[in-house]
């Protein structure tokens, strides 16, 4: 599967509002973010069930498995300033 392909079949499978991906290759896999307001109010779990019986569905469980892991964010998540280390140069 291509990260093309894997992009269209989310955002349908999912319907997802204005999705932006971050997905790479990484040993054979498709792997990554997915970043869409159409996540707000869901729980990890939730999240997460949802990609997956979407790939099952579209692929089934046999070519499911050629995608890794993909985390689903909100757009504030995602932009989400993370605190600088303590004692960091900048």
């Amino acid at each position: 599967m291509r990260r093309q392909q894997l992009e269209s079949l989310l955002t349908t499978r999912l319907k997802l509002k204005s999705p932006r991906f971050k997905i790479q290759k990484v040993d054979n896999r498709l792997c990554g973010h997915v970043i869409s307001d159409s996540f707000k109010g869901m729980g990890d779990h939730k999240r997460q069930q949802l990609i997956l019986d979407a790939l099952e569905d579209e692929l089934g469980p046999d070519l499911a498995r050629q995608v890794g892991m993909l985390l689903a964010y909100t757009n504030d998540e995602w932009n989400v300033e993370l605190p600088a280390k303590a004692g960091s140069a900048r």
